[in-house]
């Protein structure tokens, strides 16, 4: 079998904000998101003639044919203070809801003839916590904490094998690193000691049919 497909998204994306001059003791920054998003995609899996790689005669053994709707929507801050002129410590933090709606419809000599429709929401809170120490004007050390997040939803597959949606995943980060110019500005240095803990991980899957699909590892 031979896989192909293709995928078309129209997107809306707005988002706002608003925030501090950064002149004083605290440095703030608040805002909203908001994307929604339709995507279209299609996969086929054909008989091929291995000797030229055209496609054979006969019907089509899979066509998944998915239709979705996405909306994400967030509300996010960050504040900085600067405890010295020297050291400030930076805290942040992002509230995220995702919703998915999602209809696939398959046929062929190696899937059911089926539609399937799959709602998901997700919800999840990340934050970020960084102090930073400038020992000079040309050299900063700093650490961070931080957690990130991708949203989970309906799988593209309707197909034996695959499940209904995949779930979210999740990472959580923790680094200490060095910033600095030196030999009067002639050599950067950018140095980081990280450590990424990653959960769930989303990736690219097939079923025993061939199709494609995503799951969590």
């Amino acid at each position: 079998p031979d896989p192909s497909g293709h995928g078309e998204a129209d997107v809306f994306l707005g988002t706002a904000e608003l925030a501090t001059d950064g002149q004083r003791s605290l440095d703030w920054r608040v805002g909203l998101f908001y994307l929604h998003q339709k995507n279209d995609t299609l996969q086929k899996l054909y008989a091929v003639v291995p000797a030229t790689g055209a496609a054979a005669a006969g019907p089509t053994l899979a066509n998944v044919n998915g239709k979705s709707k996405a909306t994400e929507s967030a509300a996010f801050g960050t504040a900085t203070y600067h405890f010295t002129r020297a050291f400030d410590v930076q805290v942040g933090v992002r509230s995220n809801r995702n919703a998915s709606d999602t209809t696939t419809v398959s046929s062929g000599v190696i899937v059911s003839n089926s539609t399937a429709q799959v709602n998901s929401s997700t919800t999840a809170t990340t934050y970020l916590l960084t102090p930073r120490y400038t020992i000079s004007s040309d050299l900063m050390v700093y650490g961070t904490m931080a957690t990130g997040f991708r949203p989970g939803g309906p799988t593209n597959a309707a197909t034996p094998g695959a499940p209904a949606a995949y779930n979210p995943d999740k990472s959580r980060n923790l680094e200490l690193g060095v910033k600095g110019d030196f030999l009067n500005r002639s050599l950067s240095v950018a140095a980081a000691l990280y450590s990424i803990s990653w959960s769930d991980i989303q990736l690219n899957a097939r079923a025993t049919t061939g199709v494609s699909f995503i799951a969590n590892g």
